[in-house]
């Protein structure tokens, strides 16, 4: 896929990184996202891009903007701390 709005390598490699370091499978963020297993699959390998309500979730869950989830820019204190907690809250 190419989109000069966005990076898609940055935006399948985020969606994998937030959801690994949360402790998180693709299963449960499937559930969470009403979307199956494969969808998740697919959005992080880079074969599909994620609907507008799934960034939303995305943003909200792991407290990172839609614009570093899409550009890559990175705040790693804030989305560290937040992902420490979503990772807390699924042990």
């Amino acid at each position: 896929m190419t989109n000069s709005l966005f990076d898609p390598a940055a935006l399948s490699y985020n969606l994998r990184r937030l959801r690994l370091k949360a402790g998180m499978s693709q299963a449960n963020v499937a559930k969470e996202l009403g979307v199956s297993q494969n969808s998740v699959r697919k959005y992080e390998s880079g074969q599909a891009e994620p609907s507008l309500a799934a960034l939303l979730w995305y943003s909200r869950k792991f407290g990172i903007s839609i614009d570093s989830l899409l550009l890559g820019k990175k705040d790693e204190k804030k989305i560290s701390d937040k992902v420490e907690k979503v990772a807390k809250e699924n042990s």
